[in-house]
C-alpha cells in the first residue's frame, strides 16, 4: 500500500502546472501521468521504470514553468513541449509494454 502512495505522489507532484498558458499540454501532461499511474496499479511497471518515468514527467513540468515565466509560450517552446512529451509518451507505452511485472513485493 505504501508504494503505491508514494508511486502517486511522485507522479502528481512533478506533473502539475498552476498556470493555463498551454492548456493543452497541461491536458497531455494529466493523461500521461494516469498512464503511469494505471502501469503501477496493474503491475505492468516495475519500480524503477516508474521513477525513470515519473522523472520525465517532472523534466517537462519543469521546462514548461521555465518556458511560462515571460507569460507566454512561442512556437519554438511547444514545439519543444511537444517533442519532449511524444518522447515521454513513446516511453511510457514502450515500458508498459515490455513484459516486466513487479513482484509480488513491489
Amino acid at each position: 500500500m505504501k508504494v503505491w502512495i508514494a508511486a502517486a505522489a511522485l507522479l502528481f507532484a512533478g506533473a502539475t502546472v498552476a498556470d493555463t498558458v498551454a492548456p493543452r499540454i497541461d491536458a497531455r501532461q494529466e493523461i500521461q501521468s494516469q498512464r503511469i499511474a494505471n502501469g503501477v496499479v496493474n503491475g505492468g511497471l516495475t519500480r524503477a521504470e516508474t521513477a525513470r518515468l515519473a522523472g520525465q514527467q517532472r523534466a517537462i513540468a519543469r521546462t514548461e514553468r521555465r518556458f511560462e515565466r515571460d507569460g507566454q509560450l512561442g512556437p519554438r517552446e511547444r514545439r519543444t513541449l511537444t517533442r519532449m512529451q511524444n518522447g515521454a509518451s513513446r516511453s511510457i507505452a514502450r515500458q508498459r509494454g515490455d513484459l516486466q511485472r513487479r513482484g509480488p513485493r513491489g
